[in-house]
């Protein structure tokens, strides 16, 4: 049976679905920035650097240390950007169910309502049959 509430609960439903959705997209995210973060890491630590030789060989394992950083940080901040917003979507996720609940609960009680109303009719129906019929056949 439907009430007032029905099209809210659908939308309500649909949207926790795209919320969900996304969600899923953004662990699929997190999990290849983690990838990225741990491939990058091992190529770091394979590089084989000189130990002796030309001061610009130091020089240079110098720059690529230094750029391996600065990579690596924004990295790390994509993936606490990434968190964040995991952490947002979760929030409006939870605020959703809640207000879906919220109106799953009105929409019980209108039904509620509407089924103690017919219940209450029909028995007044029954009732007055029962009277009247009672009335015609002279016994009352």
């Amino acid at each position: 049976m439907k009430s007032k509430f029905s099209p809210i609960i659908k939308l309500k439903e649909q949207t926790i679905e795209e919320i969900s959705a996304n969600i899923a997209e953004l662990h699929r995210k997190i999990d290849r920035q983690n990838e990225h973060i741990a491939a990058h890491k091992e190529a770091y630590l394979k590089r084989n650097d000189p130990d002796n030789g030309n001061i610009l060989y130091f020089a240079q394992k110098q720059l690529f240390h230094v750029a391996y950083k600065m990579e690596l940080n924004a990295m790390q901040s994509e993936l606490a950007h990434l968190y964040g917003k995991e952490r947002q979507l979760q929030q409006q996720l939870s605020d959703e169910r809640l207000e879906l609940e919220r109106y799953n609960v009105l929409h019980e009680q209108i039904l509620d309502e509407t089924m103690q109303k017919a219940k209450k009719k029909e028995a007044d129906f029954l009732d007055e049959m029962g009277s009247t019929g009672f009335a015609n056949r002279g016994l009352f």
